[in-house]
């Protein structure tokens, strides 16, 4: 699986390279997507309009997005059979500004959840409610206790990220461990499938690629994590 191709849907030169290096990452979760075995006809929804969508969109004959409303062209740009949804994910932290949304057969999370200021269990019931009765949720995200950032703790640098000026771009407010992504899930009304840690972040950096040559026997120290849900049986 490999969709260079759709790097010349980049909305400019950096979002090109960026779609480049995370080629890694939209492989692994094409596959992971692929192995769920969802029918082409399932309803999907992509949270954030990404090169990734565009994927989807391969897939699926029913993909939409969902993000600020200027945010649709932001990364790439979005052919108009992909239905784009407004709402801004911080405003889930009042459910009487929830939008209605429609039954999800698969709602992918990716690379979303760090950037977000407001606590990840108002997100994800939001979600949680656009979920069909058998629909899934993907929610991607760093590894906050990865190799690599121990290393930069024990050598006394922070490894996490200053918050941005740039409001649009703020970068990380907060990432998770495994232990805290799977309780803020329970807590959310959802139950794991499955998780799985990966190193599937290219690094043009010689000690990146170190380090995740020596996370390969240790999975909890890889910088990636992707985890499956649904909805809670009753």
């Amino acid at each position: 699986m490999n969709h260079i191709p759709n790097l010349a849907l980049a909305s400019s030169d950096d979002m090109a390279r960026y779609g480049s290096d995370h080629n890694p990452r939209y492989d692994y979760l094409e596959g992971l997507v692929r192995s769920l075995g969802l029918p082409r006809s399932a309803k999907v929804l992509d949270i954030g309009s990404s090169l990734f969508t565009l994927r989807l969109a391969g897939l699926f004959d029913d993909v939409s997005t969902l993000g600020l409303p200027d945010a649709r062209d932001l990364i790439c740009r979005m052919p108009d059979k992909i239905r784009h949804i407004s709402f801004d994910l911080n405003d889930a932290r009042d459910p009487g500004r929830w939008i209605h949304l429609p039954a999800f057969d698969l709602i992918v999370f990716a690379e979303v959840i760090e950037h977000l200021p407001t606590a990840p269990q108002q997100v994800l019931r939001f979600l949680a409610g656009g979920l069909s009765r058998k629909g899934i949720l993907v929610v991607q995200t760093p590894n906050a206790v990865s190799l690599d950032k121990r290393i930069k703790m024990l050598l006394g640098t922070n490894p996490y990220e200053m918050i941005r000026e740039e409001w649009t771009n703020p970068g990380h407010f907060r990432e998770y461990s495994r232990s805290e992504l799977l309780s803020l899930a329970r807590e959310s009304g959802l139950e794991t499938v499955r998780h799985e840690f990966r190193s599937y972040f290219h690094s043009p950096r010689i000690g990146m690629r170190l380090v995740d040559f020596l996370v390969k026997p240790f999975p909890r120290l890889r910088r990636g994590q992707t985890a499956v849900f649904r909805l809670q049986s009753r």
